[in-house]
Protein backbone atom coordinates (compact mmCIF):
# COMPACT_ATOMS: atom_id res chain seq x y z
CA UNK A 1 0.00 0.00 0.00
CA UNK A 2 1.38 3.72 -0.96
CA UNK A 3 2.10 6.11 1.69
CA UNK A 4 -0.21 8.22 -0.29
CA UNK A 5 -3.65 6.21 -0.03
CA UNK A 6 -2.82 5.57 3.88
CA UNK A 7 -2.71 9.11 4.63
CA UNK A 8 -5.71 9.85 2.57
CA UNK A 9 -7.62 6.71 4.52
CA UNK A 10 -6.47 7.88 7.78
CA UNK A 11 -7.75 11.81 7.01
CA UNK A 12 -11.12 10.42 5.52
CA UNK A 13 -11.78 7.92 8.68
CA UNK A 14 -10.46 11.13 11.04
CA UNK A 15 -13.40 13.20 9.26
CA UNK A 16 -16.04 10.36 9.14
CA UNK A 17 -15.09 8.38 12.63
CA UNK A 18 -13.08 10.75 14.68
CA UNK A 19 -13.70 8.67 17.94
CA UNK A 20 -12.73 5.27 16.68
CA UNK A 21 -9.77 6.67 14.66
CA UNK A 22 -8.47 8.81 18.51
CA UNK A 23 -9.31 5.54 20.78
CA UNK A 24 -7.27 3.23 17.86
CA UNK A 25 -4.62 4.98 19.66
CA UNK A 26 -5.06 4.21 22.89
CA UNK A 27 -4.99 0.03 22.36
CA UNK A 28 -1.80 -1.79 23.39
CA UNK A 29 0.81 -2.28 21.37
CA UNK A 30 0.80 -5.63 19.96
CA UNK A 31 4.94 -6.39 20.19
CA UNK A 32 4.71 -8.20 17.68
CA UNK A 33 3.87 -4.92 15.07
CA UNK A 34 5.29 -2.29 17.45
CA UNK A 35 6.83 -0.21 15.15
CA UNK A 36 3.23 -0.42 12.55
CA UNK A 37 1.06 0.51 15.27
CA UNK A 38 3.72 2.78 16.72
CA UNK A 39 3.92 5.03 13.43
CA UNK A 40 0.08 4.84 12.74
CA UNK A 41 -0.50 6.53 16.13
CA UNK A 42 2.22 9.24 16.25
CA UNK A 43 0.60 10.07 12.26
CA UNK A 44 -3.24 9.86 13.75
CA UNK A 45 -2.01 11.99 16.59
CA UNK A 46 -0.13 14.37 14.81
CA UNK A 47 -3.00 15.29 12.10
CA UNK A 48 -5.51 15.91 15.29
CA UNK A 49 -2.43 18.45 16.60
CA UNK A 50 -1.85 19.68 12.95
CA UNK A 51 -5.37 20.77 12.63
CA UNK A 52 -5.69 22.09 16.36
CA UNK A 53 -2.79 24.43 15.25
CA UNK A 54 -4.46 25.32 12.27
CA UNK A 55 -2.30 23.53 9.60
CA UNK A 56 -3.53 22.81 6.56
CA UNK A 57 -3.49 21.42 2.71
CA UNK A 58 0.59 19.99 1.84
CA UNK A 59 1.91 20.90 5.37
CA UNK A 60 -0.26 19.05 7.15
CA UNK A 61 0.43 16.23 4.34
CA UNK A 62 3.56 16.65 4.86
CA UNK A 63 2.88 16.51 8.90
CA UNK A 64 1.40 13.39 8.61
CA UNK A 65 4.17 11.70 6.09
CA UNK A 66 7.05 12.85 8.27
CA UNK A 67 5.22 11.15 11.31
CA UNK A 68 4.05 8.29 9.46
CA UNK A 69 7.87 7.81 8.65
CA UNK A 70 10.28 9.04 11.10
CA UNK A 71 11.16 5.71 12.56
CA UNK A 72 11.48 4.36 9.25
CA UNK A 73 15.41 3.48 9.91
CA UNK A 74 14.34 1.24 12.85
CA UNK A 75 13.66 -1.44 9.88
CA UNK A 76 17.43 -1.44 10.08
CA UNK A 77 18.21 -2.37 13.52
CA UNK A 78 18.29 -6.05 14.28
CA UNK A 79 15.47 -8.16 15.74
CA UNK A 80 17.46 -9.07 18.32
CA UNK A 81 19.19 -5.89 19.60
CA UNK A 82 15.52 -4.11 19.39
CA UNK A 83 13.64 -7.15 21.85
CA UNK A 84 17.28 -6.71 24.23
CA UNK A 85 15.75 -6.85 28.07
CA UNK A 86 18.90 -4.60 29.29
CA UNK A 87 18.46 -1.48 27.02
CA UNK A 88 21.43 0.31 28.71
CA UNK A 89 23.56 -0.26 25.94
CA UNK A 90 20.94 0.50 23.42
CA UNK A 91 22.11 4.22 22.46
CA UNK A 92 25.71 3.22 21.82
CA UNK A 93 24.90 -0.08 20.04
CA UNK A 94 22.60 1.64 17.81
CA UNK A 95 25.16 4.38 16.93
CA UNK A 96 27.60 1.61 16.42
CA UNK A 97 25.48 -0.28 14.28
CA UNK A 98 24.45 2.61 12.09
CA UNK A 99 27.79 4.34 12.03
CA UNK A 100 27.31 7.28 13.86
Amino acid sequence: MEIDTIITDIFSLLQDQPEEVKSITMMPVDLEHDLVQSSLNCMIVSIILGRQLKIIGNRLISLAVAALLHDIGMTKIPEALLKKEDNSMFSKNIHSYMNL
